[in-house]
């Protein structure tokens, strides 16, 4: 729990609010996601039973960063950071992560 809490606390939640309709793809067979969101700006997921999945996000054009954490272990894996030019965003869940929370921002040059 106390990894779940630092990864929340990382963000500016008053600012989010449940999305969970922002991934569009299905989730595997008894895989649970839920999804904390301020559009457009930053994105917290908990998944659990989804390795490897992969989903789209409708994400604004600039710089941005996923980091991934493996809940049970506390490993943090960052993806590289990218630029997009807007529109639809592909992101995959890093390979051996079970169980992880990810948190995508956008605009920033650096996650804790």
């Amino acid at each position: 729990m106390k990894l779940l809490k630092g990864f929340i606390h990382s963000f500016e939640s008053v600012k989010m609010k449940p999305a969970l309709g922002v991934i569009r793809e299905p989730l595997p067979k008894d895989a649970r996601c839920q999804v904390l969101a301020e559009p457009g700006r930053q994105y917290a997921a908990y998944f659990k039973g989804a390795p490897k999945f992969a989903f789209t996000l409708d994400v604004p054009a600039g710089d941005y960063e996923v980091r991934w954490l493996d809940v049970v272990t506390g490993r943090s894996e960052a993806s590289p950071k990218m630029t997009h030019a807007g529109g639809a965003a592909r992101f995959q869940i890093p390979d051996g992560l079970d169980e992880c929370a990810s948190k995508a921002a956008f605009g920033f040059t650096a996650l804790p």
